[in-house]
């Protein structure tokens, strides 16, 4: 189980870094922020989407072409011929046993700090709750009256509940069941005209058009999850901005306001910010998420607005996530390794050798399932490779090439003959074999099957 919640946490973590970078270079290198928001968005759910479907990645194996033989030499009980194996990377090598002995403390750290990050979370949001019920009051019928039409311009079929509070904080929205709710401080509202604040209510009611409230939900899972990774915050901060650049951009279409006076409002709440402030949890949308200001602020100003993505974009995006959030990585089996630490245990007195050969057995059984024909070409050409060079006789290539497909083999009649002909070439003679074997070492083959069979 820890070795499974281990695979699938390391592996969407790395898909996440691959779609950061992917978000990355589409807010640099458009002007369509919505396109590079769901980017930003696709990473946090990929976080927490379990994988469904596997990529096998060798980490610590050796080459395809002699994998396993080292397994097989020890299962047989010949454990000298492990030096007939092709070594994978010495420095690999060195860090598969250390990773098996620090893989129990990196689970145990990875749990405490997800429940530390869980309960500390859940403690903010509570006494921000609090806070917001005791010091907070429903708004003047003025303000909830300007609420709904600004909610109908923008599409909203339900107008949040607008609340004034005490606190000194940013407008935002909060939601955590229920109605959304949207408060902006009494104080704000005292030292702006009517027509600023009713920008800063245009900003948060299209947060809310957006569902950017239940955006905070996914990126909170995704950051106790993934609190150790620094793409998560990297990622957090980014979506934020892309959000704020977004809600700036549907105000300005929706509603048409002239920018510099959209742009004055929205400087004069976080002029308003500038002094101490309550502490907002991360489950909150308020005004000035991401602090990217200049940014914004050139886009309200300039006369060529972000342009919005269209349906297409859109839909490419969708198809993306669909293709890319089932994946997962998984490490691929190093028999040598596996073999080894069975041969260290029979030595030890820990399982018997006939209980270490089943156990290799089963497992290259259920891998033998796995391998192509594709792989088993790849395989005889390495092996033929090898007949040249001097370094396997024809005899031992052929035995290992038969051993893979008896295991590769499947249960349908054509290919089990196909296996017993394979066998049978041990008892031709060795004029047939020499038939059978001519040409792999091309011209001057005989120096080479003489080289091939010296000791």
């Amino acid at each position: 189980m820890m070795d499974l919640c281990l695979s699938m946490g390391l592996s969407n973590a790395c898909f996440a870094l691959a779609l950061a970078l992917a978000a990355t270079a589409a807010g640099a290198k458009t002007r369509r922020p919505h396109l590079a928001h769901l980017f930003w968005l696709l990473v946090f759910v990929k976080l927490v989407t379990p994988p469904l479907v596997t990529i096998p990645v060798s980490v610590f194996s050796p080459p395809t072409g002699d994998a396993g033989a080292g397994a097989r030499a020890f299962v047989a009980g010949a454990p000298s011929a492990m030096g007939d194996t092709t070594p994978g990377s010495p420095l690999l090598s060195r860090l598969a046993p250390l990773w098996n002995r620090v893989k129990p403390g990196v689970a145990a750290l990875w749990l405490v700090g997800s429940l530390v990050v869980l309960v500390w979370s859940m403690v903010r949001v509570y006494r921000f709750g609090r806070l917001l019920t005791t010091q907070s009051e429903v708004a003047p019928l003025e303000l909830q009256q300007e609420a709904e039409r600004i909610a109908r311009r923008l599409g909203l079929a339900t107008t949040p509940a607008i609340r004034t509070v005490a606190a000194h904080l940013s407008p935002l929205v909060w939601w955590v069941g229920g109605r959304v709710r949207i408060f902006i401080p009494r104080a704000l509202l005292n030292e702006m005209d009517v027509r600023n604040w009713h920008w800063i209510l245009a900003h948060e009611l299209a947060h809310v058009r957006r569902r950017d409230h239940l955006v905070r939900w996914v990126e909170w899972l995704a950051c106790v999850g993934f609190w150790w990774n620094p793409v998560v915050w990297w990622a957090q901060r980014n979506l934020r901005a892309m959000e704020e650049i977004c809600c700036d951009d549907l105000v300005l279409s929706r509603l048409h306001p002239a920018p510099k006076s959209y742009a004055a409002s929205l400087f004069s709440a976080v002029e308003f910010l500038a002094r101490p402030a309550v502490r907002i949890p991360a489950l909150a949308s308020e005004i000035n998420s991401g602090r990217c200001l200049e940014r914004r602020f050139r886009m309200i100003v300039s006369a060529n607005p972000n342009r919005s993505s269209s349906r297409w974009s859109h839909r490419c995006v969708l198809v993306c996530m669909l293709a890319v959030l089932p994946l997962g990585l998984a490490s691929a089996q190093d028999y040598d390794a596996v073999a080894q630490r069975l041969k260290e245990a029979v030595t030890k007195g820990e399982i018997t050798q006939p209980q270490a050969g089943a156990m290799m057995a089963a497992l290259k059984k259920e891998a033998g399932r796995k391998r192509s024909r594709a792989d088993l070409a790849a395989i005889w050409e390495k092996l033929q490779a090898q007949v040249r060079a001097g370094e396997l006789t024809k005899e031992q290539a052929r035995e290992k090439m038969t051993a893979l497909r008896a295991q590769a083999a499947p249960k349908d009649g054509k290919d089990k003959k196909t296996v017993k002909k394979d066998a049978s070439k041990k008892d031709q003679s060795p004029a047939d074999q020499n038939a059978i074997w001519g040409g792999i070492a091309g011209p001057g083959s005989r120096g080479g099957a003489d080289q091939g069979a010296s000791p």
